[in-house]
């Protein structure tokens, strides 16, 4: 946790703050869309194409406590 703000102070982590917890469900794990990488060298007949999908994680925070 970075940062962590409530009603009385705001606390600023230097990396993070260590006695704050963040509680989180995992609603969903998909796939990104689709990159296309692309490479060509002209007069080479060279061309390569690869495609790439990222995981994506959808999450939702159910408790912050500190």
């Amino acid at each position: 946790m970075l940062l962590f703000a409530n009603e009385e102070d705001v606390r600023i982590g230097r990396p993070y703050l260590k006695d704050v917890k963040v509680k989180a469900a995992v609603v969903e794990q998909t796939l990104g869309d689709k990159k296309i990488a692309f490479k060509n060298r002209r007069r080479k007949h060279f061309s390569n194409k690869k495609g790439h999908r990222q995981k994506l994680t959808a999450l939702n925070i159910t408790k912050i406590e500190s």
